[in-house]
């Protein structure tokens, strides 16, 4: 990294010494003598000096400056990141079904290297396909082609009711095990955590037979109930006979079915399906290797170099003469006695103590590293790639490899400690459960207002989902999981409530003309249907969405409509909302401070020119 100046002050000697010098009569009215033959100018122009020395030595940040910020404050460097790719197995004429355990090592070659990956699951892997897709919801069937999932299609409907299913038509029979992997719009692949956000919705997989619909329990989701992406695997029984049906009954072709029924619960964010497939499983870029190496003159602070580069933060193992060592982070911390080592991942480096902290490791013996690596950035492979398994298997990956990082440079951890410092990490403030409430992991929360009761040390917050139903409201789970993180991290004394959003319906009517050339029930319907998006609490108005308490101004709702093309003229526009607002004010709607605005139903006609001029004179 070198040496780099930050500019803290653009301020030098000679502004230093005239600000110092033009302050003396007002300071100083009997000093007379501003010459520099004066000793108290002499003593003004030391300190001047002295003064831009320490900003200068401010202004310096260096490698070891960063270090030690990094360990004040307890931030470690990020070791490399290895990449993650979604495999779909391909099948030839005549292939017989095979199972795939996870942690399998495949292959591909990017760039003239070869690259080693490992499956994070198990997979069956069959011969057939998905060759339709049939959605159920509010009464409606909508039926897909496979190729078109990639332009996003929700799994339940936009507003994920009760009831609403979803079916997987194939024309080749399946039996047995088969596992289906579900690649969501919201979120790439992330590592699932054991205290990580599961919502409160019940599924229910089934398959169709000769005898009905056959209820079948996923042996593997690794989706949540479709709340990440990730691999679901059912097992059929040997004992069915699988039933080809036309659904909806209206359609032409027949195929075999699997379905699933949304039985319980709702989601805040309902799922946005952008692929799914048999066959489908996600594999990591992480190698493993073992390096042996023999001691021969051992000396305090002894290091080993490691062979490869980037290792990951998984533990290193280390076995002298056969037995383990214990990895540490700070080998100062320890006694002579103590068998421990430390690892410089940055520089591939193994690290041992002096003999007065850690243990030194005595002459000639055998010293074995067992340590996981990846490839970093190199490991994110481009779409379409060929890949094979030990045992033969090919495979391609429908999208680019993501998430592949090298090791953090210190100038990005110093960004990040900077980041990180200036983020709020205790609730003390009103703004504080705001600020930390929007940064609870594995949700997304768009909004979040807080209030303190009178008279007593209790917190409401008000919490709001990032979602595109018409009114997003936080399930049980949502507000659970919020209320948990943020219990971590609030003052002992202290008690929160957390609630859902408070609504209020805003209807318009108005009147307008519609431009020649233009269909007039065309150009009512987008105007309706951009009312209500400009009302939608999470992505309305701005684009940023609504926040608690804003008002309502009647001139936004003239801006809005007139930007609809093939308005003319919008006349009566008036303002009406449902109940609980604070005052109407020329026009304007002012809402109470934990009220958000929502789209009700507008009423908006058509009129022609003349009667428009008629109501003009």
């Amino acid at each position: 990294m070198g040496i780099k100046k930050k500019k803290i002050d653009d301020k030098s000697f000679d502004d230093f010494f005239r600000e110092g010098r033009d302050k003396i009569p007002s300071l100083s009215p009997d000093w007379t003598d501003h010459n520099l033959s004066d000793p108290g100018i002499t003593l003004l122009e030391l300190f001047s000096w002295l003064h831009e020395l320490d900003l200068y030595k401010a202004s310096i940040v260096t490698d070891k400056h960063i270090q030690k910020l990094a360990q004040i404050y307890g931030f470690d460097k990020l070791p490399a990141n290895p990449s993650v790719v979604w495999l779909k197995f391909a099948v030839k004429e005549g292939f017989e079904k095979k199972f795939l355990l996870r942690g399998s090592s495949i292959k591909t070659f990017s760039k003239g290297k070869l690259i080693n990956y490992r499956t994070l699951n198990s997979v069956y892997i069959n011969k057939s396909r998905i060759d339709k897709i049939t959605f159920f919801n509010g009464g409606r069937y909508l039926s897909v082609p496979s190729e078109k999932i990639s332009e996003g299609y929700y799994l339940f409907g936009t507003e994920a009711k009760e009831g609403s299913i979803f079916y997987l038509g194939f024309r080749e029979i399946i039996s047995g095990g088969i596992t289906l992997g579900f690649i969501f719009d919201k979120d790439p692949l992330i590592k699932r955590k054991i205290d990580r956000f599961i919502p409160d919705v019940k599924i229910q997989w089934s398959v169709l037979t000769s005898e009905g619909w056959k209820i079948l329990k996923p042996k593997v989701d690794t989706t949540d109930c479709f709340y990440r992406s990730g691999i679901v695997t059912l097992k059929l029984p040997v004992d069915i006979s699988l039933e080809k049906s036309s659904i909806p009954v209206t359609s032409k072709e027949r195929f075999y079915f699997l379905r699933c029924k949304l039985l319980e619960g709702s989601y805040d964010n309902p799922p946005q399906l952008r692929y799914v497939s048999f066959n489908l499983v996600p594999a990591v870029q992480i190698d493993e290797t073992v390096e042996r190496k023999e001691i021969k003159g051992a000396y305090p602070e002894m290091e080993i170099m490691l062979s490869e580069k980037y290792l990951t933060e998984d533990k290193v193992s280390v076995y002298i003469n056969g037995e383990k060592w214990k990895e540490v982070t700070d080998i100062k911390h320890y006694s002579h006695n103590d068998k421990v080592f430390q690892v410089d991942r940055e520089k591939s480096l193994v690290k041992f103590g002096d003999g007065i902290n850690g243990m030194l490791p005595s002459d000639n013996s055998v010293v074995t590293v067992r340590y996981r690596f990846c490839k970093g950035v190199q490991g994110n492979i481009q779409a379409g790639s060929n890949w094979e398994t030990e045992e033969g298997l090919s495979a391609y990956n429908p999208f680019p490899g993501y998430g592949g990082k090298d090791p953090e440079r210190e100038e990005d951890l110093f960004r990040r400690i900077k980041r990180d410092i200036d983020t709020p990490s205790i609730c003390v403030t009103l703004k504080d459960y705001e600020s930390i409430a929007l940064q609870t992991p594995d949700i997304k929360v768009a909004k979040a207002k807080a209030y303190t009761v009178r008279g007593k040390n209790q917190v409401k917050v008000y919490i709001l989902p990032a979602s595109n139903k018409k009114e997003p409201v936080p399930s049980k789970a949502f507000l659970k999981y919020v209320c948990k993180y943020l219990n971590r991290r609030r003052l002992v004394t202290t008690k929160i409530d957390l609630l859902s959003p408070k609504y209020i319906k805003i209807s318009v009517a108005g009147k307008i003309t519609v431009k020649d050339g233009f269909d007039s029930q065309t150009v009512k319907q987008n105007l309706l249907e951009k009312l209500d998006r400009y009302f939608h609490p999470v992505s309305g108005k701005d684009g940023e969405g609504w926040d608690f308490g804003d008002t309502v101004y009647i001139s936004h709702i003239y801006s809005v409509i007139e930007t609809v093309d093939g308005v003319d003229g919008v006349f009566q526009l008036s303002i009406n909302p449902e109940d609980k607002f604070r005052k109407i004010d020329r026009g304007n709607v002012y809402l109470f401070e934990d009220f958000l605005p929502v789209s009700g139903s507008h009423s908006i006609t058509v009129i022609d020119k003349t009667e428009a001029c008629r109501r003009e004179k």
